[in-house]
């Protein structure tokens, strides 16, 4: 991102510690394939009433391979003056996030009380569990956990022999 040298330095060193798309094979009993990885997830909610803090919170969700959401605010629309059309691109601007949308986790920046009012309005959301992550005012991301999904998979190789492959071969 231009003239953000910090928050481009950001991304770099976000994007080396994202485990996103790295499989690792678990052990379990013969004829059971066990196989653990972490995804990006679709949307997450930016949150937060500074320009460098937005700024790092679109640095973690894209470095994670994710897709970030601004409330439409004075702030979004100077914000994506300044941003790479690319990265302007990837960003879902949300009139009122607190009657829903299409969201899954949300990066938080602010102060206790700021955060517990946002948790309370996610709370009253309908839908799946919205996970928050919070950090304080000029805090720097440190951890990739909230823009990510687990998914672990078991394939039962003994219907074909113990090779799964023979069970998708066409």
């Amino acid at each position: 991102m231009r003239a953000e040298p910090t928050v481009s330095a950001l991304c770099d060193r976000l994007v080396l510690q994202t485990p996103a798309d790295d499989a690792l094979v678990l052990p379990g009993p013969t004829g059971e394939r066990n196989t653990y990885n972490v995804a990006a997830r679709g949307r997450t909610l930016c949150l937060s009433a500074s320009r460098e803090d937005r700024l790092r919170q679109v640095a973690l969700v894209l470095a994670m391979g994710g897709l970030p959401a601004w409330q439409d605010d004075e702030l979004t629309r100077t914000l994506l003056d300044e941003l790479p059309h690319r990265v302007r691109r990837a960003i879902k601007i949300v009139d009122d996030w607190t009657t829903g949308g299409d969201f899954d986790a949300i990066l938080h920046h602010g102060d206790r009380d700021e955060r517990l009012a946002v948790a309370a309005k996610v709370a009253a959301l309908e839908g799946p569990i919205i996970g928050i992550r919070g950090y304080r005012h000029g805090e720097l991301p440190r951890s990739v956990d909230c823009p990510m999904v687990e998914r672990v998979v078991s394939v039962n190789t003994t219907a074909a022999g113990g090779n799964a492959s023979l069970m998708t071969a066409t």
